[in-house]
């Protein structure tokens, strides 16, 4: 097979759960069969790290849209910038002389499509959001049935459901994560098991569909009824720099104040490498009120042997088997969530299996190496 030239298509800048996947994409890659290009949005955190890792990339200005739901603006805003992409991404296509445009995520996938169509080039969208809106459904279904849309990576079932009328199109594939090196980090955490205070940790961007308020909610609980010395923190920061972006951290951070946490939450904002904090940790909460797709970081910290405590439903329902390896509870329970963690707290040993179980769970079916084997089978069967 002669070397095949893809097109990465990302639409941030930031590395968290899905910019890990396309790294993890990338390295799997066969260098003697594809050659990457990765188009970005800015030259961000992503930028830096392809480029240490001598992967070749380009900038394509993307704009900046809300978060979540999707305001007037952003539809507005989006339909301008839209010919702009299009034009430009028809023009890197034709100059590099592309084989395939891989999509990585929601927002450019559209005018992914119309470029591959112009130019007659396959498409590979691979997918890490669950649509609500019948509006984005139905935008979503009518470009996926582009006959230069070849295959839809759905990163849970979850994240298919919505889109099912595509049918054979779209092939779960869930997120892998290197197993050995998280392992190794559960070994060295129970060497060093002889301390100090719980640690609960909740990782992520800070956005308001990430629920954070539902953790500190159940901090102000557990300190009430118990007596153990714990230490939550709270990892991430916003994702854009703006004043909706920061909105929702100055949110969570007056809601700490009211309850009197502040000595008891520590916000530590966004850090590069979680490793040091998944060595040290107990439990990692997932609060998200919406359902969340495939959280990386919550295989990598079940690889940990951290006990991972999960709303009930998306992508982490899919994964735990509630009280074997791991516990799920209602979203917006924050009471529920609270029991939860006085639980585990007063029966340390249930950290140990949960987090035991859910080690031996992600060696067998979430390991990178599964993860690169499938993608790479897709992207074969594209051109045999």
């Amino acid at each position: 097979m002669s070397s095949k030239k893809i097109i990465f298509l990302e639409q941030y800048s930031k590395v968290s759960g899905g910019q890990k996947v396309l790294l993890s994409v990338i390295s799997g890659l066969n260098k003697d069969c594809y050659s990457p290009l990765v188009i970005l949005p800015d030259k961000g955190e992503l930028f830096v790290t392809l480029k240490e890792a001598d992967i070749d990339v380009q900038i394509l200005p993307m704009g900046y849209y809300s978060v979540g739901k999707k305001k007037l603006v952003d539809v507005v805003r989006y339909s301008f910038r839209l010919p702009f992409l299009i034009f430009f991404l028809n023009q890197i296509i034709k100059k590099e002389k592309a084989n395939l445009v891989y999509a990585n995520g929601a927002r450019t996938f559209i005018w992914g499509v119309v470029a591959c169509t112009l130019t007659k080039t396959p498409m590979v969208w691979h997918l890490h959001s669950i649509f609500y809106t019948k509006a984005v459904k139905w935008a979503c279904i009518y470009f996926g049935k582009m006959c230069v849309v070849k295959k839809i990576i759905a990163v849970s079932d979850s994240v298919r459901r919505p889109l099912a009328a595509l049918g054979e199109k779209i092939e779960i594939i869930y997120n892998g994560i290197d197993v050995k090196h998280f392992c190794s980090l559960s070994r060295d955490r129970e060497q060093s098991c002889k301390r100090r205070k719980l640690l609960i940790i909740a990782g992520g961007l800070l956005i308001e569909w990430k629920n954070q308020e539902d953790l500190i909610k159940a901090a102000g609980v557990f300190i009430k009824k118990s007596n153990i010395p714990v230490e939550f923190l709270i990892v991430g920061g916003p994702l854009y720099k703006t004043q909706e972006g920061e909105g929702y951290q100055r949110r969570l951070k007056k809601l700490t104040m009211s309850l009197g946490l502040e000595n008891d939450i520590i916000f530590t904002g966004h850090i590069k490498k979680m490793t040091d904090i998944l060595q040290r940790a107990d439990i990692l909460v997932i609060t998200s009120k919406m359902p969340d797709p495939c959280p990386l970081l919550m295989l990598e910290a079940m690889a940990s042997g951290l006990a991972v405590i999960s709303t009930n439903f998306g992508g982490p329902a899919e994964i735990i088997e509630d009280g074997q390896d791991g516990l799920l509870y209602l979203s917006g329970n924050y009471q529920q969530l609270a029991e939860k963690l006085i639980y585990l707290a007063k029966k340390s040993n249930r950290i140990k299996e949960i987090g035991k179980a859910a080690r031996q769970k992600i060696e067998k079916q979430y390991s990178q190496i599964i993860f690169i084997n499938k993608v790479n089978k897709v992207l074969n069967s594209l051109f045999l």
